[in-house]
């Protein structure tokens, strides 16, 4: 596969991500938005699963795969994603999650491991600002 274009390698990492647990979890637990929701829609968190170009960095193939956003009555902030990842040369084609919080008041992007932890932690940046309570089904690690 490191000889397919990297358009066609993003397609297929992209497909399976749709694909793997974590993410339909999260589509089926938050409301969907295509782009950033605007102001006027509701309170809460929204998840961006539109397509986004593969782009290779330090030999990496990466695909935004999913965006958390941030609805509050001021603002609408991107504050979690989603990322597909894997080595272009490698003869695997293995690839992984990466989980990524945006903390937009620092400008700062944190990568974490663990799922539970990096989806706490964007409803603790989001209810910073928010009073509404957003009701979650547990997820089972």
């Amino acid at each position: 596969m490191p000889d397919a274009p990297t358009s066609k390698m993003a397609d297929e990492l992209r497909s399976k991500a749709h694909e793997h647990p974590t993410f339909v979890t999260l589509v089926d637990q938050l409301d969907e938005s295509n782009g950033a929701p605007g102001q006027d829609a509701s309170e809460g968190l929204y998840v961006d699963t539109r397509s986004t170009p593969g782009i290779t960095v330090n030999g990496e193939l990466r695909v935004s795969v999913a965006r958390i956003h941030s609805v509050t009555e001021d603002d609408v902030r991107l504050v979690g994603q989603v990322q597909a990842v894997r080595v272009v040369d490698h003869p695997l084609t293995s690839w992984e999650l990466r989980f990524y919080v945006h903390v937009p008041q620092h400008f700062h992007t944190n990568e974490l491991e663990d799922t539970n932890e990096w989806f706490l932690r964007v409803q603790e940046i989001h209810y910073n600002e928010a009073e509404d309570n957003l009701e979650l089904a547990a997820v089972d690690a």
